[in-house]
């Protein structure tokens, strides 16, 4: 997803009045917001990216509208990007010509984005918002791991390790604020994994219902 008004609108249900305050909300956003296209040509008509101040005014429209749904808000930063990890995997899905094609992209603001993403946190939670808005910080603990471990399978997709890096900087940032304990919280929507489980027939959308089905169940 991207840092944007559909953004807003499917995971707050837009300018609408809350009918109820969920626990929590997080809030991660920004590397597809980062990418740039090497070529000049099809960067001119790149849809996705956009500049780090628009991004902040996005994030800050998301942001203080979690903060009116939820009694916790975490914004976390994107992560960091592997760009040799992501050039070796494109080139190994699509060719050698994605090297110098319109398609061949990077993210060289990404840590600008990071920044941005606690600045926007730091201000919705010192506004008179009504939940504790905090911000974590899972570009510097995937920059640090990156480096040693693999963490990401293409360098933008996390691997299940990095996933649990996420789950870890999370699961204290909660800690801290005063979340609740319980490792049996569940979201209101189902995991990336069960949507992306091959093994499972009933995934493939449009017949997708069945896994909201079954985590609805779960939830009562």
């Amino acid at each position: 997803w991207c840092a944007r008004e559909e953004t807003l609108r499917a995971a707050f249900g837009g300018e609408r009045e809350p009918t109820r305050r969920a626990l929590m909300s997080c809030v991660m956003l920004g590397t597809n917001d980062a990418t740039r296209l090497v070529d000049k040509v099809a960067e001119r008509s790149n849809r996705v990216s956009v500049s780090v101040s628009d991004y902040g005014d996005y994030m800050r429209r998301i942001v203080n509208r979690a903060a009116m749904t939820s009694k916790f808000v975490f914004v976390m930063s994107p992560p960091v990007v592997d760009e040799d990890a992501r050039r070796l995997c494109q080139i190994e899905r699509y060719g050698e010509s994605w090297v110098g094609g319109p398609w061949e992209d990077r993210r060289p603001e990404i840590e600008a984005f990071g920044a941005m993403a606690k600045t926007v946190a730091n201000e919705v939670n010192a506004s008179s918002c009504g939940a504790k808005v905090v911000f974590v910080d899972v570009y510097a603990a995937t920059k640090k791991l990156a480096q040693t471990q693999m963490i990401l399978c293409d360098g933008v997709h996390f691997t299940s390790l990095g996933q649990e890096v996420v789950r870890r900087e999370l699961r204290a940032a909660m800690t801290d604020a005063g979340v609740p304990s319980g490792e049996d919280l569940l979201p209101d929507f189902p995991y990336g994994h069960e949507l992306r489980n091959p093994e499972d027939p009933t995934v493939d959308f449009p017949n997708g219902d069945a896994v909201f089905e079954r985590h609805v169940a779960k939830r009562k």
